[in-house]
């Protein structure tokens, strides 16, 4: 480091020098207070009067790693914006904004608006329309932040619009079920928004989005995204979901079977003519973005084009606030209750063998409140979870940290749940093993007319171990993901000998 800046304060190699420096304080930050001493605050912003565009560059870049004090960083943002103005060099000028951006840049807020709409609202030539695009989306983010109001207020979803479901296939086979009407396409379930408002209640699903119209004389294709999104009902299909009139961050995802770089360049692709299209109204963001538009491919060679206007659905399960790489996602527990449904009883003993975080166990308890609920898990981590989830969704749970095969409970459940844990990496003995051992506890602690609610991977062995106890009938056999199903098994000891 201290040969760079020794060039610098002679003048030579100062391209090669700032870049240098960069590279060494993103290895060790430590170091930027003596950076920072080695110059004065106008000996380095000096260096934004250099005559060659890289040196400029990477002189903004520098400026914003390094700890200023407040008035010299008020001094330091003035003359990063001076220069931002002056700055006849395209590739350089999202420099400066990235830059400005570390500092309070809110005094220029008014100049940097009146640049992000004349960057909206003026042509430039297809040569200069890469860099245009980067300096516009910089200046998005930048207002974004700066922007009292934050992002856009949503109005009240407007009726009639198409929306797609998207989930695992057998969880949208439950979701038609509910939606008969729809139509299911190869990435989702479209039906039609009458009451918007009940379809984001819907608890089963992954992903919400809203189908834009399409000019049939101008769809959405590989050949011109362009003029497919600049005659589509994009923008106005926004200025009904959004009060304020103001630019979007957006990303943009293009699904369907692409090789990975093919899919890459055409996303990239695609996100350009979408800023063409609208002249930089949305802006390229996939860092940092407000909404996000989902292609996808249909036969005649044309694109489906969806909106996913930001987190619709998102405080259905406000209440997990801790989970783990092996919780059962919400929409699974979900649709595990529902399949449950006409079996769970209210007013009884529930307990969840193997219930993690409890998510089941929430979700079961908003069909049918039970008198009490337990939940039993070895791990500790998820004990902890599952209280502070418990809460958050006003269910009274009785987190137990215990093996299932040693928990006991002097009053007998009338409810027994349990996804089991996956075995296919045990031996056929250690599987058969756990089977005798779950089965011998489920009966020890669940009554004679009791329903057991069990997910499973293993078929075989769950149906063997029923063979083995003729007071045990299978009531239900549902699927549950690729290589699971949910069963529903009813325990009755009346009238065995």
């Amino acid at each position: 480091m201290q040969q760079f800046l020794s060039e610098l304060k002679t003048g030579e190699n100062q391209r090669e020098s700032l870049r240098g420096l960069i590279d060494a304080l993103k290895a060790h930050p430590g170091d930027s207070k003596q950076c920072l001493a080695a110059l004065s605050r106008d000996e380095w912003c000096g260096l934004l009067a250099s005559e060659d565009a890289k040196t400029r560059k990477n002189t903004a870049q520098l400026l914003s790693m390094l700890p200023w004090e407040t008035e010299d960083a008020s001094a330091v943002c003035e003359a990063l914006y001076n220069t931002y103005r002056s700055e006849e060099t395209l590739f350089v000028r999202e420099a400066y904004i990235k830059a400005m951006s570390a500092f309070d840049a809110k005094p220029y807020e008014e100049g940097l608006r009146q640049r992000f709409d004349q960057l909206s609202s003026w042509d430039f030539s297809a040569e200069d329309q890469k860099h245009i695009r980067k300096e516009r989306a910089q200046l998005g983010q930048l207002l974004s932040a700066l922007s009292e109001s934050g992002g856009h207020t949503r109005k009240d979803l407007p009726r009639g619009k198409m929306w797609l479901f998207r989930s695992e296939p057998w969880l949208l086979n439950l979701i038609a079920e509910e939606y008969p009407q729809g139509r299911r396409l190869p990435f989702g379930l479209l039906v039609e928004g009458k009451q918007p408002a009940k379809l984001v209640e819907n608890r089963l699903y992954e992903q919400l989005l809203i189908q834009v119209p399409q000019a049939k004389e101008h769809p959405v294709c590989e050949s011109d995204f362009c003029d497919g999104f600049r005659n589509s009902g994009l923008m106005k299909l926004l200025s009904e979901l959004y009060v304020e009139e103001k630019a979007f961050s957006f990303r943009l995802d293009i699904y369907g079977k692409y090789e990975q770089d093919a899919r890459i360049a055409l996303m990239k692709r695609a996100s350009a003519a979408l800023e063409d299209a609208t002249g930089g109204y949305l802006y390229n963001a996939p860092a940092d973005y407000e909404i996000e538009l989902v292609l996808f491919p249909r036969r005649d060679g044309t694109f489906g084009v969806f909106l996913w206007p930001g987190d619709l659905g998102a405080e259905r399960f406000a209440y997990r606030k801790h989970t783990s790489a092996v919780s059962m996602a919400p929409q699974k527990a979900a649709a595990a209750a529902l399949i449950c449904k006409p079996f769970l009883q209210k007013g009884v003993f529930r307990v969840d063998a193997f219930c993690g975080e409890g998510t089941w166990l929430v979700e079961c308890d908003r069909i049918a409140p039970a008198r009490e609920t337990f939940g039993c898990d070895i791990f500790g981590d998820a004990i902890r979870g599952g209280r502070e989830n418990a809460e958050a969704a006003g269910v009274d749970i009785h987190f137990i940290q215990r093996d299932f095969f040693d928990f006991t409970n002097r009053q007998s459940f009338a409810e027994l749940l349990g996804e089991l844990p996956d075995l296919f990496h045990k031996e056929p003995g250690e599987k058969n093993a756990f089977f005798r051992g779950f089965f011998q506890n489920a009966l020890a602690i669940t009554r004679e007319d009791s329903v057991w609610m069990v997910i499973t991977a293993e078929e075989n062995l769950l149906k063997k171990n029923l063979r083995l106890h003729e007071n045990l009938k299978l009531q239900l056999q549902a699927p549950f993901g690729k290589t699971k199903a949910l069963y529903i098994i009813r325990r009755q000891d009346e009238g065995l000998e």
